[in-house]
């Protein structure tokens, strides 16, 4: 019985072909598998990260109140010291001023004394109300940044991993179509060796 090649080699490649097919398809499903997988893992990130802005939101609002009272504590111990101190020094006779500020200025410190005692009431309320403005800003630029953060971090990721399965998927089925082509030479040649 004689071996028809031509006959042969067209079933071979029928089958090269329905490899190729069989293994698009795989690759098509697992694509979506992937893809469903991902869309899952993006929305648990999305809550995660909502979730995070959040309680960041909740830790900053409290931080802010406990800023306020620590602001307004600052601002009347602040005026109180400063009319202590200049009440304790106007009391003192003249003959021990000199030694009783330069005492005061050797307990409180240099600069603190000097606010105290050489600022006007009005200088120290608009100094302290401007400690609370800035630290009112920081907390409130910080509390920016990381929500940004968060958003960027959530994005970053999302990016990273679409942009990686997309990659993957282009290289396996560009592995596929390459070998199946191998494959499909392969047997020409070999059926072309065999006809000689």
């Amino acid at each position: 019985m004689e071996v028809d090649y031509e006959v042969e080699k067209e079933f071979l490649s029928g089958h090269v072909k329905g490899l190729k097919n069989d293994l698009l398809d795989i690759e098509v499903k697992l694509t979506d598998a992937l893809s469903i997988a991902f869309k899952d893992f993006e929305a648990r990130l999305k809550t995660l990260i909502v979730t995070m802005k959040e309680r960041t939101g909740v830790f900053f609002e409290e931080s802010i109140e406990e800023l306020l009272q620590f602001a307004a504590k600052l601002k009347s111990h602040g005026i109180e010291k400063a009319e202590e101190v200049t009440a304790y020094l106007d009391a003192v006779p003249d003959d021990k001023k000199e030694a009783e500020i330069d005492a005061k200025e050797q307990d409180l410190g240099t600069e603190l004394f000097n606010f105290l005692v050489l600022e006007s009431r009005e200088d120290i309320q608009m100094q302290l109300d401007a400690i609370e403005e800035h630290l009112l800003s920081q907390f409130q630029s910080r509390e920016g940044k990381i929500v940004r953060s968060l958003t960027e971090d959530q994005n970053s990721t999302t990016d990273k991993i679409s942009s990686s399965q997309h990659a993957r998927s282009r290289d396996v089925i560009r592995e596929i179509v390459e070998k199946c082509a191998d494959l499909d030479q392969e047997v020409a040649k070999t059926f072309a060796f065999w006809e000689d």
